[in-house]
């Protein structure tokens, strides 16, 4: 699987998952804050991809003390799920693509 088409999935999964909670407005607000912090932090990308050296909890915890604020539950999880599956490294895409679907969906251009 290509890894545009990794990115998409988990972006719809998590546009799903905030669609039936109903937390999309607070969750976009830390997706494209995060999203925006790993492109211009270098630091937080290393944090971020290390394979080995830092510990998931310790990447969400970066990315907490990023945000400037508590994590909502729905950002949490998906990281949670993203780290047990090995694709954090698809992170940045992720983000990327949630954003698109989510504004899309809500017809904002």
């Amino acid at each position: 699987m290509s890894t545009g088409m990794i990115a998409a999935k988990y972006a719809s999964a998590l546009l799903k998952f905030v669609d039936e909670t109903g937390g999309g407005e607070a969750l976009f607000a830390q997706v494209r804050k995060l999203d925006s912090a790993l492109d211009s932090s270098g630091e937080l990308r290393r944090i971020v991809d290390d394979p080995v050296g830092v510990t998931g909890q310790d990447k969400i915890k970066a990315c907490e003390i990023v945000l400037g604020e508590t994590m909502v539950d729905e950002l949490s999880k998906f990281l949670g799920l993203v780290i047990s599956h090995g694709r954090l490294h698809y992170l940045r895409l992720m983000l990327k693509s949630f954003i698109e679907r989510y504004l899309k969906s809500r017809n904002i251009h």
